[in-house]
């Protein structure tokens, strides 16, 4: 294994760490390596955080030198498991808040957009005031549009964070809870599918919130299929499955919906469980 560049502390309010798996395929691991490479570019230019990158199966031309970036070389694994691998990363660092990612995850930052980049900047200006907040990740642009919503005024003057389940884990948001006195939650490293799901049920189940912000947008640029597995299976009967799971898990009130029975109906377990409001309206600095 090549040597990444040695360890560095950036004692700031957030960092980015970022899983990162060179596929074996010359052709895939050329096209993945242009776009986490623009990954880092934004990062870089829009930012002024750390950068921590999970390094898979690299070589000795995959690192880059910026003073800003620190690998993590470990053995090739699944997506939970290497996020797991982040996740403790985070937890030992002196960050009071981590951006979890993708080798692919990066904001929409057009003046439609937002906040974009600008949310880290304008959250360590005051970040007592997010102290109910635990975890939470940007629009996801393929699920609801956006551009009225964040072009109005609610939207230009405050942050604002809703109760939000439907977790894509390809960037995430959290609060270091070692840091804070809390209980640490953790990607579950037995679950192949749903495990983004399964990390939000975890924290909720914890008293920790889940919200998605409204004031950045998140951008993917990944190919037709991961390293981790590919894109066009059908996905239904491995949610289904991973589903039930959390439903023996977590028991009732959760359930499965009737309409969509790969999916989980999660309205009645978090009436009983969610603690704290389910909307957090911020003023911006």
């Amino acid at each position: 294994m090549i040597a990444a560049p040695p360890h560095k502390e950036f004692p700031l309010a957030f960092a980015a760490f970022i899983i990162s798996h060179a596929d074996a395929d010359p052709d895939r691991r050329a096209a993945r390596f242009a776009v986490h490479n623009e990954q880092i570019d934004e990062w870089l230019a829009h930012t002024n955080i750390p950068i921590h990158i999970v390094s898979m199966n690299y070589q000795k031309g995959d690192y880059r030198t910026d003073p800003r970036i620190t690998y993590h070389d470990i053995s090739a694994r699944k997506t939970s498991a290497a996020r797991h691998e982040a996740f403790k990363l985070f937890y030992g660092s002196e960050a009071e808040w981590g951006v979890i990612m993708d080798n692919d995850a990066m904001l929409y930052h057009a003046p439609q957009h937002n906040s974009a980049y600008g949310l880290i900047r304008e959250m360590e200006q005051q970040l007592a005031s997010y102290s109910g907040l635990g975890m939470f990740v940007p629009i996801d642009p393929r699920k609801m549009p956006f551009t009225q919503k964040l072009a109005s005024d609610a939207f230009q003057s405050n942050h604002i964070f809703v109760r939000h389940m439907d977790v894509k884990g390809s960037m995430i948001f959290v609060r270091n809870f070692r840091r804070a006195g809390q209980t640490e939650i953790y990607p579950d490293t037995t679950y192949d599918w749903c495990e983004d799901g399964k990390l939000a049920m975890d924290a909720v189940a914890v008293g920790h919130s889940v919200m998605r912000c409204e004031n950045i947008v998140l951008k993917e640029k990944g190919l037709a299929s991961s390293a981790f597995g590919a894109a066009d299976v059908d996905r239904k009967p491995f949610m289904q499955a991973a589903n039930e799971r959390m439903v023996q898990e977590f028991g009732p009130p959760l359930e499965m919906k009737a309409s969509k029975p790969h999916l989980l109906e999660r309205r009645y377990w978090l009436t009983q469980v969610w603690k704290g409001p389910t909307q957090l309206i911020v003023p911006k600095p």
